[in-house]
């Protein structure tokens, strides 16, 4: 900028020229997360995956972008800073890493900050299966189900593919996680469907239950000689 200036004899002058008349300096703002959603938000992660949390930010001089845990440190070898410190990459996320992780943009004018409050789920996996089996008539069995996950997954039962309350049997008891059977009869032979479901999938689990008539009596071989000599003799 080229400024031309007079002055008379005598005359004083006071000229103060700061940096900031010709180039406007600007105090941090943050332009990812958006501003309209505010200095806290929620980012939903599944266990195992890489975690990934972007911070840009606009100001004169150029802030500086750093990282924190809320409460706690970063998970050590497993946290790398990318894209000149914008963004945390965090590997092979575990249900320890959650809580409230901090990106503070800085320079001498001030700063801003954003939140990130990281909740770690996951989809179901069997702790437990039903089990196929043959039984004999008028005896009783149990079949379990179990699940884990986060959500907890909701367990349901279905009888060759039809929901179990439609299919009710007499005596039968039938939670989420169990059916008890108390007098099997030839009506109960099925496939027995365990599903279990959250967010973030469903597995289905099948258990064919056959039953029988009861088993024959056992004749031993003496039993069967009197038998026949006592035929004969009539």
């Amino acid at each position: 900028m080229l400024m031309s200036l007079a002055c008379w004899p005598g005359e004083e002058l006071s000229l103060s020229c700061f940096l900031a008349n010709s180039i406007k300096q600007r105090k941090p703002r943050l332009l990812l997360p958006p501003p309209e959603i505010g200095s806290k938000s929620t980012v939903t992660i599944l266990r195992g995956d890489t975690l990934l949390l972007e911070c840009f930010a606009e100001g004169l001089p150029t802030p500086q972008v750093e990282w924190s845990r809320v409460g706690g440190d970063l998970p050590k070898g497993r946290e790398t800073k990318e894209n000149y410190g914008k963004t945390l990459r965090i590997e092979n996320v575990s249900y320890p890493d959650r809580g409230n992780y901090r990106c503070t943009a800085a320079n001498f004018l001030g700063s801003a900050t954003h939140d990130f409050h990281v909740v770690v789920e996951e989809p179901p996996h069997w702790t437990k299966k039903p089990e196929s089996g043959v039984y004999s008539t008028g005896s009783s069995g149990i079949l379990l189900c179990e699940a884990e996950g986060d959500p907890e997954p909701s367990i349901r039962w279905r009888v060759n593919g039809i929901p179990i309350e439609k299919n009710p049997f007499a005596g039968d008891v039938v939670s989420p996680g169990e059916i008890s059977f108390t007098d099997l009869q030839p009506n109960h032979t099925a496939v027995y469907q365990c599903e279990a479901t959250n967010t973030h999938g469903t597995l289905l689990a099948n258990a064919n239950i056959d039953v029988i008539g009861k088993a024959p009596s056992v004749v031993t071989h003496g039993e069967c000689s009197g038998s026949l000599t006592q035929h004969r003799g009539l």
